[in-house]
């Protein structure tokens, strides 16, 4: 793919060669680090297009590495593990993780997988439109709808749906929905989202008889999670 760059981290160089080779030879420009403080530092300044990240690294762990990026990018991220532990995957995946692959692995199939996050990726971006149940967020005109009925959100009310509905399934917490929406430069009470959350909860299911498919759940000692309900 040329013109697109993948940023991999993880401290053991076999692996950089290995998945360096296939990647090159699909027409990635490839980065490198081998530390998640140097593949923070790589990612502020080369900006990548994809990040494969291991879990395990010399200083931190690659899940907080993801939970760092997620607070200003929604970049695909495949994570990789030497080990098999579902809560490890679990674990990779609400902290904002798109995919996750278990050594040892193909390094043509993490390609392959890549490939996939990235179009997935570049079809959210022209789409510029999200959509879960009878809800639908329009990020460039600031406009919400629960099927054809227009809902008047205020402006930070709606920036912390839209944070949401990107992050679909996933919960996050009170201090990603800051950075996200406010940015690091709030110094308030992170109770300011519970007062959000409530109100948009008021708008968004203000008829008590609507049969709704969708919920904004209090994920507890967490945060808050949009979800569509079976």
């Amino acid at each position: 793919m040329p013109g697109v760059s993948v940023l991999i981290c993880d401290d053991n160089p076999a692996i950089h060669k290995s998945l360096a080779g296939y990647f090159e030879a699909e027409g990635f420009e490839v980065l490198f680090a081998a530390t998640g403080q140097r593949a923070l530092a790589v990612f502020s300044e080369e900006e990548p297009d994809l990040i494969i990240l291991d879990i395990m690294l010399p200083d931190l762990r690659g899940t907080d590495v993801c939970l760092e990026i997620r607070k200003t990018s929604e970049i695909p991220i495949l994570m990789l593990s030497a080990k098999s532990d579902e809560v490890d995957r679990i674990v990779g995946l609400e902290v904002g993780a798109d995919d996750y692959v278990t050594k040892p692995f193909s390094p043509r199939e993490v390609v392959v997988r890549s490939k996939k996050l990235l179009k997935r990726h570049h079809a959210m971006e022209t789409e510029k439109r999200y959509t879960i149940a009878e809800l639908t967020v329009l990020p460039e005109s600031y406009e919400v709808y629960i099927g054809d009925q227009r809902i008047r959100l205020a402006l930070k009310e709606f920036e912390v749906l839209r944070y949401l509905i990107a992050h679909t399934g996933k919960a996050m917490t009170r201090e990603h929905i800051i950075n996200a929406v406010w940015g690091c430069v709030y110094v308030g009470e992170p109770r300011i989202v519970d007062t959000l959350i409530r109100r948009l909860r008021q708008k968004l299911f203000a008829a008590p008889d609507a049969n709704l498919h969708f919920d904004i759940t209090t994920v507890f000692g967490i945060g808050y999670k949009l979800e569509e309900l079976s």
